[in-house]
């Protein structure tokens, strides 16, 4: 399968996600499936904390379920320092390498790639390997690619989730406000009735 291909499969996948959930699942899935990774783990930043939201592999040993979801602020381990350079890096050896962060899958060797959109690290996108020196210049080129389509549909994604929250609280204000508007009216009436009563 060529580079634009998986590109190409990659794409249609994330046109049918219909939620964020859905959308990070789509993206961890299609990454580790279409390139043969063992694992991809895709991070979200929450107020400069980067949190596992989906996974393929030893992470996700049930159907969107994720094994021990952990917490990396910026500038932590390898995942924090690309979200916070936000330029993708490649580590040949993660034995050799301080800022590695164990988990689950403890790989030999590890790409990372930053979620980028209007010069602000949205996620992560994490791969490591049983193996030392699996990834490549190639590897990294088309996961940065596969970031930057997936940047605006997460930003789109978002956008939406932060919609419904807002009209869902609206709504419950409303009630609220007529909840209110109702028992003011009904005291009116209770007072109107009582003055009819007194000055008869």
């Amino acid at each position: 399968m060529t580079e634009l291909n998986k590109i190409g499969q990659f794409a249609a996948a994330m046109l049918n996600a219909a939620t964020l959930d859905d959308l990070l699942w789509s993206i961890a899935e299609s990454i580790g499936e279409t390139l043969g990774f063992d694992d991809c783990v895709i991070y979200l930043n929450v107020d400069e904390i980067l949190i596992q939201k989906s996974a393929f592999g030893i992470k996700n040993p049930q159907k969107r379920k994720l094994l021990n979801s952990i917490v990396i602020p910026f500038g932590q381990g390898i995942v924090g320092a690309v979200a916070q350079s936000k330029e993708a890096e490649i580590i040949a050896d993660t034995r050799l390498d301080s800022r590695y962060i164990h988990d689950e899958f403890s790989g030999m060797s590890e790409i990372t790639v930053p979620i980028i959109y209007e010069n602000r690290t949205l996620g992560i996108i994490d791969s490591e390997s049983a193996k030392k020196n699996a990834f490549d210049n190639s590897d990294k080129e088309l996961l940065q690619i596969i970031a930057n389509i997936a940047a605006p549909r997460i930003v789109s994604a978002l956008y939406r989730s932060t919609l419904h929250k807002t009209q869902r609280q609206l709504e419950k204000t409303n009630l609220k406000l007529e909840t209110s508007l109702y028992a003011l009216k009904k005291n009116q009436e209770v007072l109107i009735h009582s003055e009819k009563m007194a000055s008869i």
